[in-house]
């Protein structure tokens, strides 16, 4: 009788202990989803350590690098500037391992933005292609053209005392852009237009041989692959919506700073070309049958193209649930 007692306690304590261990399993389980799903959510809001902005001249991306340090307090993120004024000054590639090895440093301490005028540099061959996305913004090709030529010649409103190449109070100076078109001049020639293209296609000598077809695939492809978002400057305004939602970690308050001014000009539309006058249709012809124009409007209706899709895709998802949409459409399967 005393064994079979004993023999039916054993019984109970191990069903007790079973029970206990499953329960255990399961809460761990629980608990182990929970915090799975916690840090998935902080990578996705805090994994880019580094954003880079190789800007393109005449694109309004002076207001865009002051919005960010605008924020860059608020966000606990770091300016870095790349000092160039021209890309060429940036293809030795042992001014790409210095730079690199610089910016990755100072990623160990803090989030980063980096920008300048450079080429797309391909940071996977450095070791640093993770946690690190480009942004940019374009602009109509001959727009940009015509405005750096009056730039040139008469400089803007943001630095006004400031002076430019063209600045020499001679007939060449006063020379409007569509006079210039007829005499063939040497600041409106249509190879002046290649620069957005070689600015997304990179480094490689073929980015810069004008009119070449593959760097004008080269360019789509980086686009594509490279950059988390690249905008047009006559949707400035939804460019920077969509990025701030892309980007919380770096533009969080990004609506505070639509009323600042920096020396009475506003932060979201700096920069003012003074003495800009509109071209003639006859001019605009003369650019439209020129094989260069071609592939730069090209690529520029590419790039526009591409953003207005995704910002339809982003406004027509609003309000947007991300929590309600990782339990509905994240299935963990193993």
């Amino acid at each position: 009788m005393f064994k079979h007692l004993v023999k039916f306690a054993f019984h109970r304590r191990a069903i007790c202990c079973i029970g206990i261990l499953t329960l255990s399993f399961l809460f761990f389980i629980h608990v182990s989803r929970r915090v799975s799903l916690i840090s998935s959510t902080q990578v996705h809001s805090n994994g880019v350590k580094i954003v880079v902005f190789n800007r393109i001249p005449k694109t309004g991306s002076t207001s865009i690098v002051r919005i960010f340090e605008a924020l860059s307090n608020r966000n606990k993120f770091r300016v870095y500037r790349v000092a160039i004024f021209n890309p060429i000054q940036f293809l030795n590639p042992l001014a790409h391992r210095t730079f690199v090895d610089e910016i990755s440093l100072i990623s160990h301490y803090s989030n980063l933005l980096v920008h300048g005028h450079f080429y797309h540099l391909n940071f996977n061959q450095f070791g640093l292609g993770r946690d690190l996305v480009y942004i940019n913004i374009l602009r109509d090709p001959l727009e940009r053209l015509v405005s750096k030529y009056y730039f040139i010649r008469f400089g803007d409103d943001h630095r006004p005392n400031t002076h430019r190449s063209r600045m020499t109070n001679d007939s060449l100076q006063y020379q409007t852009f569509d006079d210039c078109v007829q005499t063939q001049g040497e600041d409106c020639n249509p190879k002046l237009l290649w620069v957005q293209i070689p600015f997304f296609c990179g480094t490689a000598s073929y980015c810069r041989i004008i009119g070449n077809p593959e760097a004008l695939e080269t360019a789509k492809r980086r686009l594509v692959e490279d950059y988390l978002l690249v905008g047009v400057l006559e949707f400035f305004d939804e460019f920077l919506e969509l990025l701030s939602n892309l980007m919380p970690n770096y533009l969080d308050g990004i609506e505070e700073t639509k009323g600042l001014q920096i020396d009475g000009h506003p932060l979201w539309h700096l920069r003012n070309t003074r003495k800009k006058s509109p071209i003639r249709l006859k001019t605009r012809e003369v650019f439209q049958n020129n094989t260069i124009w071609r592939m730069e409007q090209n690529f520029y209706e590419f790039v526009k193209s591409e953003f207005i899709s995704r910002y339809k895709l982003y406004r027509s998802s609003l309000p947007f649930d991300a929590i309600s949409w990782q339990k509905s459409a994240l299935i963990r399967v193993v």
